[in-house]
């Protein structure tokens, strides 16, 4: 957190320093990227990212957008445009305002500009052979997308899951999910609603993502395998964070 000194935030256990929430899935030689936030430039160098070859936005806040001005490199790399795909209102809010010089022919182009082709889905769309399902959940008053793909489910952003949308989510074998403090927040679940959806659905294992600084890292790791805590939990549940690898 800027202009923060808790315990966390000059932690020195590197699972405390935490960059924007984004998945990347390598696939086929092929990289599929869920969101692209403020942190994406140094992210995608700090992993040494050769290619991009499709994004997939949950919603247009810029913690989850603000990276795809960075894309211009991938496209001068790849000769291409990149495909973003998202909610239709939440594309227009990109072309529109957000990033309007990058779609806009009167616009000089200067030293380059990312070359996205903005694609609105609705339903199901595959790619690199993999299925991904668009999942309709609650951000405070905003309906947003959650991801599910290979038996997996991402949902980064979330204050509350329809039961049409909790109904696609049983029987994963992974849930990548926000939960973002102890508190309650008015557009985020906290760990005690996090905890609540895994006991109903039963994931063979969680992570919990988008964390703010109220979490240490092994803390909450220590509470979560305590019987004795109230944040015990009997399933794999862990939090993620920076750097993390998932092997399906």
């Amino acid at each position: 957190m800027v202009g923060c000194h808790c315990p966390v935030c000059v932690s020195a256990d590197p699972k405390d320093n935490r960059t924007n929430a984004s998945l990347l899935i390598k696939v086929n030689r092929k990289n599929i990227l869920i969101d692209c936030g403020k942190d994406f430039r140094y992210q995608a160098i700090r992993h040494d990212l050769e290619t991009v070859d499709s994004v997939l936005l949950t919603h247009n806040h810029f913690d989850h957008i603000a990276g795809l001005d960075e894309l211009r490199v991938y496209n001068k790399k790849q000769g291409a445009p990149i495909p973003v795909y998202g909610k239709q209102e939440h594309l227009e809010n990109l072309k529109q305002f957000t990033f309007n010089y990058l779609f806009s022919p009167c616009i000089q182009k200067g030293g380059g500009i990312s070359e996205l082709n903005l694609v609105a889905i609705e339903t199901s769309i595959e790619l690199e052979e993999i299925v991904f399902e668009p999942l309709k959940v609650n951000h405070g008053i905003l309906e947003i997308y959650g991801y599910k793909f290979l038996n997996c489910a991402y949902i980064s952003d979330v204050s509350s899951i329809p039961e049409e949308t909790m109904d696609r989510l049983y029987d994963l074998d992974l849930l990548i999910i926000d939960v973002l403090r102890f508190r309650p927040h008015s557009t985020h679940i906290n760990l005690r609603q996090g905890l609540e959806i895994i006991n109903r659905i039963k994931p063979k294992q969680t992570y919990f993502t988008h964390i703010c600084h109220d979490f240490s890292h092994q803390a909450v790791e220590n509470m979560l395998r305590d019987p004795s805590n109230e944040y015990f939990s009997q399933y794999a549940v862990n939090l993620s964070y920076d750097g993390l690898k998932i092997v399906m």
